[in-house]
């Protein structure tokens, strides 16, 4: 009695892509690296500004606020308002993963592929 072997190319592509996802979210770490470490300066200064009130400032986020025609407790506001980044492109790529393992064709992996975030 032989066994049959047999090959499905959607598993191998499938662990092709989920590198290709991990290396596209990497690349884009690094690349925004510079901006993610500012928006965190900002996020912790806002942060003691609406706890601490005005005193936690630094000159610079006072000086931005001014430029934005906000007052220094505004624009902690808005910086808190925003999401992180980085949370944002983990979900995104978790999205990815999860559609990966669920492509059920050739064609429906490359579609993950192709939709990946540019930024």
């Amino acid at each position: 009695m032989t066994q049959r072997i047999t090959f499905s190319p959607l598993a191998e592509r499938r662990q092709q892509a989920f590198a290709r996802i991990n290396a596209h979210f990497q690349s884009l770490a690094f690349a925004n690296l510079h901006r993610e470490q500012d928006w965190a300066r900002k996020r912790e200064i806002a942060g003691a500004v609406k706890s601490a009130g005005h005193v936690a400032s630094t000159l610079e986020f006072a000086a931005e606020a001014t430029s934005r025609d906000l007052s220094v407790s505004e624009f902690a506001d808005l910086i808190l308002s925003k999401s992180n980044p980085v949370d944002q492109r983990s979900w995104q790529r978790q999205q990815a993963i999860r559609a990966a393992e669920a492509a059920a064709t050739l064609v429906d992996l490359a579609k993950v592929i192709d939709q990946l975030p540019q930024r």
